[in-house]
């Protein structure tokens, strides 16, 4: 247990609301971490000079702007800040440029804008991971940025990351040198990090380092690794903060995207970061969310509105709530302020040399109503909290208690034990209106837009919305302990003492289970313990903690501890893993085959245990396939989105390589019989519409060209001369089945295009007789005779979006479950005539995958925000797992250990880990 003294801006609360009565309250789920209760400060990254921003410091202090990102300073990461006024021999207190700003920052700080960065962008035309010679260089350049920083008064730097930039992934062709391997990469990137940073607080140990960011699914994991390298460099600066502010929020007209825009990044921090690092970051790291409400004309120069005031008033209060120390506004078009045109000359010959941006000569009047000011700016945040179904977030202030309802409301809600109104505050408009009491209740909404409900009792809101309690990885039924963190932060104004508990259901417990605690105002006290026991079977767990206060009767609040399957093992890989796992037995015992597109491929025990580890100067996304050599020994082989495949041997040493002329398509390459010879030959569809068949040396055997593009193909079982056939689609919806030497056997077309792979299914079940089955992006589901291409079957399904996955549910009777389509928004379970059995919405990116059990048939399905579902041949979930910090991109897998009658599902996610978990 420690007790923990925060930063909290918080005012005395009004003793006499603390005594109203408290009312029970609905069970919520798990609760974030606490994050700082003062009101973020908003910046502006903008094009702007500083010294005309202070000559008006007044207009932006009315307008709520607390800082600038300032270009200008050090434009480049690796520029030479001293040089910027002409002159790099003058460096501190002689540099013309640091008193230029100096003198523009204490100006700008008197009226409460205090928070200036200097701004710098990461170019990326030099190897700095891979060249050590850079890294002193680039050092040196931060510790000048260190020392400007502090001695012009700023309170840090800014850098725009470009995290998507090619030059984050391990193939950039700046890497390509001879013996370094990715490992070597990744270790350079996140010494680099480290290095910069340390030099930067070497020098200004009090600063923030802000790092601008673009969506966090598309970040490079290089740029992950040098990230973490910062966070190691905070670490050793115990005053410094490091800061994300993404840009993921910039298009998005919704305040309710917030919440899981903070928590998708801490999900991938949480996957990525070694454990210590994440915590740390958890401590003493933060996400801003930015806006970007105004847009420039290019044309006329005339600032126009991206979407409606209301909506942005609504968006900077979530905004506020939602982030971590700042909120910040992208205005790159100069929106938010107009330079008339005979002041140019005047500020163009300051040392700060900034882009003048095109703008019109009136600036439209409506813009002044984009302020940065809310309603909220004089609350302390406290946390979120739940009344019926309804999310609301507690806020603080010298009168008691506030809701913000970030939601809205559907239904009224009622307040108990309220003697006075309650006023409220439409947040996108800013209408009020008063709610006064009946009976000692006050009946609020519904609200059909984001409310602020002020004026409620502190012990109905305050207190409870002070506990805290989260489970990192949820409650499984193996009945393990579960790692459970719960707490209470002293929100009032006055001491308090008491004792903190936490209760568990029947057959678990808690431990500790308790706490004694005296904090001041601000002070939190936190418990680290574990929650064990036997959970039921597939539900959650409810969790009560108990705050009982000196001299008043306990409050309770209840926490919903999500279940979770049993996780088994995971393997962390260096890049995101887009291609379906293999299970393979490569030496006599299962395992796993994981590509990733850093250019990984991994070989894993039953158990998770790392066998072998190969590196190419490629990235895969195409799944991994095994074979058999001539000689008899099993062998891999992978094709990169090039059409570069690569044959392994057992032990991952390469066997041969060799080049498609053009990349393949999804399902990637086939191992099949297409020769008399020992082993097995490569098929492959390729996106331009083409199958190819090579022995699996590369050698070319034949080629067959579909008309239309990205042919997908699958493999017929062999025939009487143990040769195989192969059945090949197209996107134009052309259906072939192609003999072992490429000729065609029979042609079709089906109705409409196709996406998804042809199931080849033996329904009589006698080994001779095959189908081949297509579906259509329009729905329509079709049986072919393998050996004549006869349609013997044909149905539709009504779907609303064109993604077709297919999978094949085993051999059935009349009526019951045959076959799994998807449309990628819903799950269609469908007979062995294609009758619509039961229809699911469940998200799915790729085929899904579907097991026979003892208890009956199990479909796991991949969905687009990294939650894997299972459901039974009645349609019914049986469970989900969350675990994935990014979104899927292939389907799991099944894995089944020897003399281990339960089976596992093994998955891969773009967070870069393999995780394994217990089906059952």
């Amino acid at each position: 247990m420690a007790i923990h003294t925060g930063v909290y801006a918080l005012r005395r609360l009004c003793a006499a609301c603390a005594v109203a009565v408290f009312a029970v309250v609905a069970p919520i789920s798990v609760a974030q971490p606490p994050i700082p209760a003062a009101m973020p400060r908003t910046l502006l990254s903008t094009p702007i000079n500083a010294t005309w921003a202070a000559d008006h410091a007044d207009e932006w202090a009315r307008r709520g702007v607390r800082g600038f990102l300032l270009d200008g300073v050090m434009d480049d990461m690796a520029s030479d800040v001293w040089a910027v006024d002409g002159d790099a021999a003058t460096q501190g207190n002689d540099d013309r440029l640091l008193l230029e700003l100096r003198d523009a920052n204490r100006r700008l700080a008197e009226k409460g804008v205090d928070c200036n960065f200097a701004a710098a962008r990461f170019t990326t035309d030099r190897p700095y991971f891979s060249e050590p010679a850079l890294w002193s260089f680039v050092e040196d350049r931060w510790t000048a940025a260190g020392q400007f920083c502090r001695l012009a008064e700023m309170r840090g730097i800014a850098l725009h990351c470009q995290v998507s930039n090619l030059f984050y992934q391990y193939q950039w062709d700046g890497y390509t040198h001879t013996g370094y391997t990715a490992e070597d990469l990744g270790y350079g990137a996140a010494e680099f990090g480290k290095r910069i940073a340390t030099a930067f607080w070497r020098e200004d140990p009090d600063a923030e380092i802000l790092l601008i960011a673009d969506d966090w699914l598309d970040a490079g994991p290089l740029w992950l690794r040098m990230f973490e390298g910062m966070v190691l460099a905070l670490g050793r600066q115990p005053t410094a903060s490091l800061q994300l502010l993404t840009r993921s929020s910039l298009d998005t007209d919704n305040a309710e995207q917030f919440p899981a825009l903070c928590q998708r990044a801490t999900d991938i921090l949480r996957a990525r970061f070694a454990p210590e690092n994440y915590e740390l970051w958890k401590r003493r790291g933060g996400i801003a969310m930015g806006l970007s409400p105004l847009r420039r004309d290019r044309a006329t120069g005339q600032a126009r509105e991206r979407y409606p005031i209301d909506t942005y008033r609504s968006l900077i209060a979530g905004a506020k709530v939602f982030s971590s120390n700042y909120v910040w506004i992208d205005d790159d078009d100069a929106c938010w302020w107009n330079m008339p045109e005979e002041e140019h000359a005047r500020y163009d010959a300051l040392f700060q040399k900034t882009r003048r941006p095109k703008v019109s000569k009136e600036p439209p009047s409506s813009l002044a109503a984009y302020t940065a000011t809310t309603p909220l700016d004089d609350y302390v945040r406290v946390g979120e909290y739940r009344i019926g179904d309804t999310p609301v977030y507690v806020l603080g202030s010298n009168a008691g208690a506030s809701a913000y309802l970030w939601r809205g409301c559907a239904s009224p809600l009622t307040i108990t034990t309220r003697e006075e109104a309650a006023p409220s505050t439409d947040m996108a408009s800013g209408a009020k209106e008063k709610h006064v009491s009946e009976d000692g209740h006050v009946h609020v909404g519904p609200f059909p837009r984001p409310t602020l409900v002020e004026r409620l009792p502190v012990r109905e809101f305050l207190l409870p919305a002070s506990l805290t309690c989260i489970a990192e990885d949820g409650v499984s039924s193996g009945g393990r302990s579960t790692t459970l963190r719960y707490g209470f932060v002293n929100a009032t104004g006055f001491r308090l003492e008491g004792r903190l508990t936490a209760l568990a259901p029947a057959r678990m417990a808690v431990e500790p289970s308790g706490q004694d605690f005296a904090l001041e105002p601000g002070e939190s006290v936190t418990v680290d313990g574990a929650l064990q026991g036997l959970a039921p079977d597939g539900a959650p767990v409810t969790v009560r903690l108990s705050l009982a206060l000196a001299g008043s009767p306990p409050l309770t609040r209840d926490f919903t501890i999500p279940s979770a399957q049993q996780l088994l093992w995971s393997a962390k890989a260096l890049g995101p893993i887009r291609a379906t796992p293999l299970i393979a037995d490569l030496d006599g015992a299962a395992g796993v085959v994981v590509c990733t597109t850093a250019g990984e491929v991994l070989c894993y025990g039953a158990d998770g245990a790392r066998r072998w580890r190969k590196e190419f100067q490629t990235a895969f996304a195409l799944p991994p396939v095994l074979g058999r050599h001539w000689d008899g020994s099993p062998h891999l082989a992978v094709a990169d989105q090039r059409g570069k495949v690569y044959v392994l041997k057992p032990d991952g040493a390469l066997r041969w390589s060799f080049s498609f002329d053009g990349p393949c398509s999804t399902t990637g390459v086939l191992f099949a019989n297409l020769h008399p010879f020992p082993g097995g030959e490569l098929v492959a569809g390729l996106d331009d519409g083409r199958v190819r068949g090579v022995i699996s040396d590369g050698f070319p055997y034949w080629t067959h060209t579909m008309p239309g593009r990205r042919a997908l193909v699958s493999v017929l079982p062999p025939g009487p001369d143990g040769l195989s056939a192969i059945a090949a689609v197209c996107e134009s919806g052309q259906v072939a089945c192609l003999e072992h030497d490429g000729a065609v056997r029979w042609q079709a077309q089906a109705d409409g295009s196709v996406d998804c792979p042809p199931l080849v299914i033996d329904f009589v079940g006698d080994g001779k007789t095959s189908s081949v089955v297509t579906v259509t992006r329009q729905g329509h589901n079709q049986v072919w005779d393998a050996g004549s291409g006869e349609c013997q079957t044909k149905s539709s399904i009504k779907t609303d979006n064109a993604a077709i996955f297919l999978a094949y549910a085993g051999q059935s009777s009349p009526g019951a479950l045959s076959f799994v389509v998807s449309d990628g928004a819903a799950l269609f379970g469908l007979s062995r005539g294609f009758g619509v059995l039961w229809k699911q919405p469940v998200s799915c990116v790729s085929p899904p995958s579907v097991v026979i059990t003892d208890k009956g048939q199990r479909i796991l399905v991949a969905g687009e925000h990294g939650v894997l579902t299972c459901l039974d041949a009645d349609g019914k979930t049986l469970w989900t797992d969350t675990r994935s910090a990014g979104p899927f991109a292939a389907s799991p897998v099944v894995l089944r250990t020897e003399g281990e009658p339960a089976l596992q599902c093994v998955f891969g996610s773009t967070d870069g880990v393999s995780r394994c978990v217990a089906v059952e």
